[in-house]
């Protein structure tokens, strides 16, 4: 009797008493005191430690910063002064101070009114439903249990019925919470990738924001679904654990008393806080482990990309090396990640979960006493105590649940993190030029004005070029190798920002054709989507007739690979061509779009001298206005200028054959030969 009216703090030291009297006891009692002392100390060494990394990585971060040279500074690209696009304004300062978690989460669910937004209250509302028929399934767990210990097998076999109907709704609501979880997931990434996607096809330059971002391929694929996985997986670990709580609690309440719970809910309260205490940053390696895996995708990428050169050069043992050692080191940290979950797991576990089903058996006690006095007011003892200790248990991993959402979120924030340093270098990089057409015709196309070029890192590569490309000039890019004739064909697509100076391109767009030494020929696409490349069926271009396609290709050698009109439109046909072969491909688009300016980096660098001079003499009897980067100086024949380009990063603009030109004027030289 004294016992059953005792205060819990009674029943907590006869428990401490027993134990300690036990040698088993204390002994367990022993283990606790030491391991919680070493876990605390080692949780409080490593977060000192992490800070202090933290502000070397930050003050390293600025150093870098005020190092950096001001590559746009003084430019002008196409009239915009200083390099600046108006058309792509500093964002807010409130945005700039948003966390990535905070950026890439709003880009994945933007507003309330998205089909995320749905699914997350599907989520919300199958979790809610199925706390209410897991506490009327842990009622028929008591009931049960009741009805056995009295040996009443009538009302059991009735009450088994009951417990299998319930089991019917119970289980659809967790399979509806977990195919809400996953669409809600899908529906984020698909926002989120589609952003990365436009990201590609807005970016002032490609392929420095790739270059700036690197591991591509991961951050806009694997990454972006880590994230939308771990957000979704937050979400569930707080709300989850936040409805059984509310749910429970008021059940709990009126079953065992207001006191007893919420000395239950302060053992979950203190186990939750100290694991989550002790527990090192989850973040920092799933960024560590999502790195190396970036690293391992590119480095198969680069194999897959060069699988022929390398198996010429006999280099096939050396990739395997290299691709071993980014195993290795995905490997290694990923194996450091899983056993920090098994440690935390086991923690967590161990403290929340079965200490807490202790403390809830504890707390339990004094009601389970009481109940034999007063047997009407709590029912049956042994149907109130496996009620009670079911709907316990749930509180209790609700709980765990709750404190281990810091370990979702770790993992968000992680690849958010991941994500948005793609998404920076996408809007970060310098402005493109503008394209555009001029009122006067005869204007020049190409107007280059003390124009100055650097490499990403800073380097200055040309500088003081000035020169003007009237209609129907063509003119040779010369010089030795690293000069700087590539970057200046992406200087004037827009691709490198200008340095200081100031660069006009006056064509539109359409009357623009480039051809890369390195075509971009991808083997999904049919023979007409190539030729006509980056047309689609909503360009005008596209509705060209098969025999001028036809026609085309007989032009570039290549009538072999299509017979016949059926031909154009099967993807296959393009598989295994060689090098030459994709380089005449590239051509074609030039013979069937005729534009006013091409610009040209060794385009028949794998062809023969036939093709070449085919090219060459349809660009010139077209009035067709060329750039060309070459190292053959016979192609001058084709050309009515030469820009010479020296190491020095100065350069020399020569007239050799201006009779050639359809129309324009002659170039200022100074006396020297320099470009002036």
């Amino acid at each position: 009797g004294g016992m059953a009216s005792a205060a819990p703090a009674s029943v907590t030291s006869a428990l401490a008493a027993a134990w300690a009297a036990d040698p088993a006891g204390r002994l367990l009692l022993s283990a606790w005191a030491v391991t919680a002392v070493g876990v605390t100390t080692r949780a409080i060494l490593l977060r000192r430690r992490a800070r202090t990394r933290s502000k070397e990585q930050q003050q390293q971060q600025e150093s870098k910063v005020e190092d950096s040279p001001s590559t746009a500074s003084g430019a002008t690209i196409d009239g915009a002064a200083g390099g600046t696009d108006p058309q792509r304004e500093e964002p807010p300062t409130a945005t700039k101070q948003q966390t990535p978690f905070r950026r890439v989460l709003t880009l994945a669910v933007p507003s309330w009114r998205t089909r995320p937004v749905l699914w997350v209250g599907v989520l919300t509302s199958g979790i809610a439903l199925r706390l209410l028929v897991s506490i009327k399934v842990n009622s028929e767990i008591g009931v049960l249990g009741s009805l056995l210990a009295k040996r009443e097998w009538a009302s059991l076999l009735r009450c088994q019925l009951g417990y299998a109907l319930w089991a019917v709704p119970a289980s659809l609501l967790a399979a509806l919470q977990k195919y809400a979880a996953t669409q809600a997931s899908l529906s984020m990434r698909t926002r989120l990738q589609h952003h990365v996607h436009q990201g590609y096809a807005e970016a002032a330059s490609l392929p420095l924001s790739l270059s700036a971002a690197g591991e591509t391929v991961q951050r806009a694929t694997g990454d972006t679904k880590s994230f939308c996985d771990a957000a979704v997986q937050m979400y569930e670990a707080l709300a989850k654990p936040l409805i059984e709580v509310t749910l429970l609690s008021a059940k709990l309440a009126s079953m065992m008393g207001g006191v007893q719970l919420m000395q239950c809910y302060g053992f979950f309260l203190f186990a939750g806080c100290w694991t989550r205490f002790v527990g090192p940053s989850i973040s920092t390696m799933s960024g560590d482990v999502a790195a190396a895996e970036g690293k391992l995708v590119a480095a198969h990428a680069q194999v897959a990309e060069y699988a022929e050169e390398i198996a010429m050069s006999g280099g096939g043992c050396l990739e395997a090396g290299a691709l071993d050692g980014h195993l290795n080191a995905l490997a290694s940290r990923s194996r450091t990640l899983s056993l920090q979950h098994f440690c935390s797991e086991s923690l967590d576990s161990y403290v929340v979960r079965y200490l807490g089903i202790l403390a809830a058996f504890t707390t339990m006690m004094p009601a389970v006493a009481k109940s034999a006095a007063d047997h009407a007011t709590l029912g049956d003892p042994t149907e109130y105590f496996l009620t009670c200790l079911h709907l316990l248990v749930n509180v209790g991993m609700a709980c765990r649940d709750l404190f281990g959402a810091g370990k979702a979120a770790g993992t968000a924030r992680a690849m958010a993190t991941r994500v948005a340093v793609l998404m920076d270098s996408l809007a970060s990089a310098p402005s493109a030029t503008l394209v555009h057409t001029p009122a006067d015709q005869d204007a020049p196309l190409i107007e280059m004005s003390n124009l100055g070029v650097d490499r990403p890192d800073g380097t200055r590569l040309l500088r003081g070029l000035t020169l003007a490309l009237s209609p129907g000039q063509r003119v040779l890019v010369l010089g030795p190798n690293g000069v700087g004739k590539s970057s200046l064909l992406r200087a004037i697509l827009g691709l490198w920002p200008a340095a200081e100076g100031e660069l006009r391109l006056n064509v539109p767009h359409d009357k623009v054709v480039v051809l890369p030494q390195r075509p971009y020929v991808p083997s999904n696409l049919s023979l007409k989507a190539l030729m006509l490349y980056p047309a689609t069926e909503h360009d005008a271009i596209w509705g060209v007739a098969d025999a001028t396609l036809l026609e085309a290709l007989e032009w570039a050698g290549l009538g072999a690979h299509a017979t016949g009109a059926a031909d154009l439109h099967r993807p296959e046909l393009v598989q295994g061509l060689s090098g030459g072969e994709q380089q005449r491909l590239a051509a074609t688009r030039l013979y069937l779009r005729k534009p006013s300016l091409a610009i040209m980096d060794e385009p028949t660098s794998a062809c023969e001298p036939a093709f070449e001079r085919l090219l060459f003499s349809y660009c010139v009897a077209n009035a067709i206005s060329l750039v060309t980067i070459a190292h053959k100086k016979d192609l001058g024949a084709y050309h009515t200028h030469q820009l010479l380009l020296e190491p020095n990063g100065s350069a020399k603009y020569i007239e050799v054959n201006e009779g050639l030109a359809g129309t324009g004027s002659s170039s200022n030289v100074s006396e020297e030969g320099v470009l002036c």
